[in-house]
């Protein structure tokens, strides 16, 4: 499997986002490997909709957080989520079977490996600088 292997690059020093990082890697990991199995199309469909809910509550989730400690880059983090968004519905409405579970893992995988990196991470920065912790999320 291609998946994401090590969630170490995930992490961004935000005991908060880094959980659901964790959780959220192991999710495309497995929608990576429907793309790679024999699963039926219902269970495809509902393998997908579990990630990209899941993307969809962190990025929220996320967003909370900063706008609640006052981030300055949370305009462009919430841009940034929301084109993931339409990119993730856009494969929803073009693509069955494993080939939906492929797409819309090995993009989140590229998405989600390139935005952990850069947006995610001057976020943690941006915390680790003025030494606060956010406060978890409540459900």
């Amino acid at each position: 499997m291609h998946g994401l292997e090590g969630a170490e690059e995930l992490l961004v020093g935000v005991a908060s986002v880094d959980q659901e990082h964790e959780q959220l890697a192991s999710r495309v990991n497995r929608c990576i490997a429907a793309g790679e199995g024999d699963l039926s199309d219902d269970e495809v469909r509902g393998l997908v909709a579990e990630v990209i809910v899941f993307a969809i509550e962190h990025f929220a989730n996320e967003e909370q957080v900063m706008l609640r400690l006052g981030y300055p880059g949370v305009d462009a983090h919430i841009d940034a989520h929301e084109k993931a968004v339409r990119q993730l519905y856009t494969y929803g409405l073009n693509k069955h079977g494993a080939a939906l579970s492929a797409s819309v893992g090995f993009f989140l995988k590229s998405w989600f490996l390139a935005h952990a990196n850069t947006h995610d991470r001057a976020f943690g920065q941006w915390v680790a600088e003025r030494a606060v912790e956010p406060c978890p999320v409540e459900p």
